[in-house]
């Protein structure tokens, strides 16, 4: 288990969040990794130590596409060449291989925005959006009046509070909420000319502006690890 009372104990009077290691793995480990780190905040008390938002960053290992967790099977592409899991969260269809990923876990209680949806998205964006402009990148929240076509193709189909470098989508989320507590998993895609450390740091520096937080590291225990390669084999394999 996972000590959170160490992990949090440097965080002063600052709001402090939980900053996992980066592990690159395929989806299925991925997804079943995030799911338990939203299942054990669902199970912890609110206000205490053990409640503390946590932050991961992680790379597909080989190209995977994720769908939502109400994805139709019918809605997918004949003869998909790439391998499908499933997420817990909502949302269309997205392929992974060259974007940095990261998921966000946390009760609502630990920020305003996080009560709400819409504002959730937006404030997790900007962070997201303080990072590539502070990388030279300019991006843009698409707009609740722009005329979006609807789609199941994420990155093809943007929705309003999504991001875009110019004409093309660069980030968007998912979520699901339970008992207070929110789960959100983003992919954004690498600029050119950026390497994927720069972006993971950029961001996370962003979080820590637009929330007024600090990062504390965390720990994958072996006893983490080993409940996520379980649950990845007898659900999200076969998703």
């Amino acid at each position: 288990m996972l000590n959170r009372g160490l992990a949090a104990a440097g965080c002063g009077l600052m709001k402090c969040w939980l900053l996992y290691p980066v592990i690159s793995a395929p989806m299925p480990f991925q997804m079943a990794l995030d799911e338990i780190l939203f299942r054990r905040l669902e199970s912890t008390v609110s206000d205490t130590v053990s409640d503390t938002p946590a932050l991961r960053f992680y790379y597909s290992s080989e190209p995977w596409m994720t769908v939502g967790y109400a994805f139709k099977n019918g809605e997918l592409k004949k003869n998909q060449a790439l391998k499908i899991c499933r997420r817990i969260t909502g949302g269309g269809s997205v392929t992974h291989g060259n974007d940095l990923i990261f998921s966000l876990a946390t009760r609502k209680e630990h920020d305003d925005s996080f009560a709400s949806v819409r504002l959730s998205y937006l404030k997790i964006h900007e962070a997201v959006k303080c990072a590539l402009d502070s990388l030279g990148k300019n991006a843009r929240f698409y707009r609740c009046d722009e005329n979006l076509p609807k789609g199941k193709d994420c990155f093809r189909f943007p929705i309003a509070t999504d991001l875009a470098l110019g004409e093309e989508k660069v980030a968007g989320g998912a979520q699901k909420r339970s008992s207070g507590v929110m789960l959100h998993q983003e992919s954004v895609k690498i600029p050119k000319g950026v390497s994927p450390e720069v972006l993971m740091k950029s961001v996370e520096k962003g979080f820590c502006e637009v929330f007024n937080i600090q990062m504390n590291e965390a720990w994958l225990t072996p006893e983490l690890l080993h409940e996520a390669g379980t649950l990845a084999k007898v659900k999200y394999e076969r998703a």
